[in-house]
């Protein structure tokens, strides 16, 4: 009775239980990409639709590393404004460690200080990316097609728009609390103490 849920809430999954995603070279570049000579500095990412209410706790995404070394990018979680980015709701910082086309899946959560958005069953969000150097986002393997705001000037660029198959995320609730383990025990046991007590406290009187 005093057991938990086993997995946080998911609001929503384009990876999947196995956690795929398509690594082959369709990707969508995010990042400042003048290191490399190019003028872009990509910035975009999806509008979803929460399939639950609550509170976020963390992001998993897809992701990898264009050059040598970690990568950290920045995810931004929007309200909508009628297919728009609305206000700011939270940012999770993720690092990319893998290289290229290597990608990996790497969670981030609230970033320090921030608070945790609530989401609202059937409301939508936009989930959107950015990094100081070149990164990269895979897209999802379970055939998910999302609207998509993107441009190449960076955060303060003007924003395009077109729907095309979505890189791969799963927005996640709060961990859950475990109440069964050590202090679940404990909790049991004082419960039951407590009761035999009171048991032995009926029969004398």
């Amino acid at each position: 009775l005093l057991a938990g849920p086993a997995t946080a809430q998911v609001f929503y999954d384009n990876l999947g239980n196995q956690d795929v995603f398509e690594d082959d070279d369709v990707v969508s570049f995010i990042g400042d990409y003048t290191s490399l000579g190019d003028t872009e500095d990509w910035f975009q990412g999806h509008r979803f639709t929460s399939e639950a209410s609550g509170a976020v706790g963390s992001i998993d995404v897809a992701v990898g590393n264009y050059l040598d070394g970690p990568g950290t990018m920045e995810f931004r979680l929007h309200a909508d404004a009628g297919g728009a980015l609305g206000a700011l709701l939270a940012t999770f910082t993720v690092t990319a460690t893998a290289e290229q086309f290597d990608g990996s899946i790497r969670r981030g959560r609230i970033d320090t200080g921030g608070t945790a958005p609530v989401l609202a069953l059937g409301t939508s969000y936009w989930l959107m990316a950015t990094a100081e150097t070149p990164t990269i986002w895979f897209r999802n393997e379970q055939g998910d097609v999302l609207p998509r705001l993107w441009t190449p000037d960076g955060p303060g660029g003007a924003l395009n728009s077109d729907t095309l198959p979505a890189s791969a995320f799963r927005v996640n609730g709060p961990p859950p609390v475990p109440l069964l383990g050590a202090s679940g025990t404990t909790l049991l046991v004082a419960l039951g103490s407590a009761t035999a007590l009171w048991a032995l406290g009926r029969r004398r009187s």
